[in-house]
């Protein structure tokens, strides 16, 4: 598929299945408070965040000036469909509607220490993720992985669903060692995973 294909298919998707809000919440509460207690604020890159539901949960848990506030979430997202219909209206929330390939778009260059993703990267292929993984901004020092992977291989013929992703969480965690990042929780198809520099004094919640 090439990227207009993409595009064309997941805002077919909206109409056929518009509730997409499938995020394990007291994983991913557990997660930013874990951040909170680390570094304070964050500013939250977002990849696939549909239409923002989970950062219209999030949010506000983490507004308390001094303590910990989500100073910006950045969705970043394939379908234009979902902007009339965004759940999310923080004003530190902000959609991404993406035109090209997230890695083309220079979010690189932006200043995030989150990296937050949720049923999205069995979306795209293994080039696709290698890439992806290979431009995260030098500032994230946490990550959260959310996906439907095995440990192996993915095979997901037969399944009615858009995934195509066949690397399993085995190259995913590889992937993001090179990177520079360890995995520090694990759980059901949630994964956390915490910069080199940082795992020392991170929380050790894995499991």
């Amino acid at each position: 598929m090439t990227f207009a294909e993409k595009k064309a298919f997941y805002n077919e998707q909206e109409l056929l299945y518009p509730d997409q809000s499938h995020w394990n919440k007291e994983l991913t509460y557990e997660f930013f408070i874990n951040v909170q207690h680390a570094d304070c604020d964050m500013s939250v890159l977002e990849f696939g965040g549909w239409k923002g539901s989970t950062a219209n949960a999030v949010i506000p848990e983490f507004d308390v000036q001094d303590y910990g506030m989500i100073l910006c979430w950045d969705n970043y997202d394939i379908c234009d469909a979902c902007i009339p219909k965004t759940e999310c209206n923080e004003s530190v929330y902000n959609v991404q509607i993406i035109n090209d390939y997230i890695w083309n778009t220079g979010f690189h260059k932006k200043i995030y220490n989150v990296f937050y993703a949720v049923h999205a990267i069995e979306h795209i292929d293994n080039e696709e993720l290698e890439k992806l993984i290979n431009t995260i901004p030098e500032s994230v020092d946490w990550i959260y992985l959310e996906s439907p992977l095995r440990d192996d291989v993915c095979d997901w013929t037969g399944r009615n669903n858009a995934h195509v992703l066949t690397y399993g969480w085995n190259k995913v965690i590889d992937l993001l060692k090179k990177k520079g990042y360890d995995m520090n929780f694990s759980r059901d198809d949630v994964k956390w995973f915490i910069k080199h520099s940082m795992f020392r004094g991170a929380i050790d919640m894995e499991s």
